[in-house]
């Protein structure tokens, strides 16, 4: 399987993203983010975080946060009170929401050292989110699953464990703080979907077999909307049975989502192939919306501006 994946996307060749004229930069991405007001776009490359002014037009400045410090930039996560953490090697790092035409800080507003209990089988994390109500934050480890959750005042630690036995169970987190639970899926291992009580911070193992990884809660619905890579599906998950609702086949190797807070839309992205789709959630249907470079891992829809945008290895 490995060995036909690496062939397909050999084959690929570079090409112009559609819709035209839809790339801004050239840069090789790995994730992104647009945050402040006016807004700056974010992104990172495995090496630095990047950070551009005037994504929309205007005046374009770009500079670099967190030098000499950014040791395998990869993951961008927005925080429930609209700032960012980045997840780096030896500590979690937040910044606050820019305004004003301010710059992001060069070093990050807070910084959370990682637990030796994260690094005991792992030298990485691998997702993370908050809870507004308590001020903590959860993430777990990319191997062997080592949780942690962490009091932001306090910068200690206040539960740990181990959620699976399993080597790269591929983990998302997805908190619900209106419902005071946080959903766990895993696109690997047993492909379980697990609740966190965000008050007890007690875990609780829903379902299995459903291989899900990138999530997205519906509300209104009362569903989990997920991708399945490996089947190159979107499936929505029962928040209240916790039985598969809808499956619908998009394209195989499927990574990156995000919603659309509005109408309710999905978008998600091709890692393999690089295209983007859109899920109608009312109507249950695909739309293709484009092609926009090889190795789309991220996505991000910055609702006030009604514009996703997309994290790709020819650009963003």
């Amino acid at each position: 399987c490995g060995i036909g994946v690496a062939a397909e996307m050999r084959g690929m060749q570079v090409r112009e993203p559609t819709p035209q004229g839809s790339r801004i930069l050239n840069d090789w991405a790995y994730d992104v983010y647009v945050t402040g007001d006016p807004p700056q776009l974010v992104w990172t490359d495995r090496r630095k975080i990047h950070v551009m002014t005037g994504p929309y037009g205007g005046e374009r400045e770009r500079y670099t946060v967190l030098d000499h410090h950014s040791f395998y930039a990869e993951r961008i996560v927005p925080s429930q009170d609209h700032g960012f953490y980045f997840l780096g090697l030896n500590h979690f790092e937040w910044w606050k929401e820019p305004r004003g035409g301010e710059r992001l800080t060069q070093m990050p507003t807070e910084r959370y050292p990682v637990p030796a209990w994260l690094h005991e089988d792992s030298s990485t994390t691998w997702t993370v989110d908050d809870d507004p109500v308590t001020g903590r934050f959860v993430s777990i480890s990319e191997y062997y699953s080592h949780y942690a959750v962490i009091d932001r005042r306090t910068r200690q630690p206040t539960a740990l464990g181990v959620l699976s036995s399993a080597f790269w169970p591929f983990w998302y987190f997805t908190a619900a703080p209106q419902r005071r639970v946080l959903y766990a899926t895993s696109a690997l291992d047993d492909g379980g979907l697990y609740e966190l009580d965000l008050d007890t911070l007690s875990w609780t193992h829903r379902a299995s077999n459903l291989y899900v990884y990138e999530t997205e809660l519906d509300k209104q619905q009362g569903l989990l909307w997920g991708v399945r890579s490996l089947t190159g599906e979107v499936v929505a998950v029962d928040t209240a049975t916790y039985e598969m609702r809808h499956r619908l086949p998009v394209q195989f190797g499927l990574r990156g989502m995000d919603r659309d807070p509005d109408s309710g839309d999905v978008y998600v992205c091709s890692e393999i192939y690089g295209d983007i789709f859109r899920i109608d959630t009312r109507a249950v249907a695909v739309s293709h919306v484009g092609w926009c470079g090889r190795l789309c891992r991220s996505l991000y829809f910055d609702s006030p501006r009604r514009t996703l945008w997309v994290a790709t290895s020819d650009g963003i």
